[in-house]
């Protein structure tokens, strides 16, 4: 009988164990991106397992990579964007600045004497 290849879902999971070491050295908040990471490359696993690569980390790391270049893709089109809709707006006088700062009360007391 031949071998049984795992499916690649399981290949991913071993590696996210094999990882673990590694990951329990992470603050919490970059083990909460670890994790992330490894949730987008779940999201290929049939392309990683189509492009059968002798090491599981490269397709792993390349579902990774598409995602986050999609991720910043997608903030580039929004602030795109954004910048698009400040520039076309008509330009407010500077006395109706919302920008414009008002000294706080505090200042005033301070120069009284109080």
């Amino acid at each position: 009988m031949g071998r049984t290849i795992l499916p690649f879902s399981q290949v991913v999971q071993q590696e996210y164990e094999g990882w673990a070491k590694y990951r329990r050295a992470l603050r919490r908040e970059d083990r909460e991106a670890f994790d992330s990471l490894f949730g987008k490359a779940k999201l290929h696993v049939a392309e990683a397992a189509y492009a059968s690569r002798v090491s599981a980390m490269e397709p792993i790391f390349m579902s990774m990579l598409l995602e986050l270049y999609k991720a910043v893709s997608r903030l580039d089109r929004r602030i795109e964007a954004l910048e698009r809709e400040i520039s076309s707006r008509p330009r407010e006088s500077p006395e109706a600045s919302p920008l414009e700062t008002k000294p706080d009360a505090s200042h005033e007391l301070q120069a009284e004497g109080r």
